[in-house]
């Protein structure tokens, strides 16, 4: 069984990962709207 703290910590890398990837695809599409 895995561990409760391993569970805690692949989901905050995971919430990380998805915020920096938002991030990165919010500021391409503002760089289309403004080109």
């Amino acid at each position: 069984m895995v561990s409760k703290e391993y569970l805690e910590t692949a989901r905050t890398l995971l919430r990380a990962a998805k915020n920096m990837t938002d991030r990165r695809i919010a500021g391409q599409l503002k760089a289309l709207a403004e080109d």
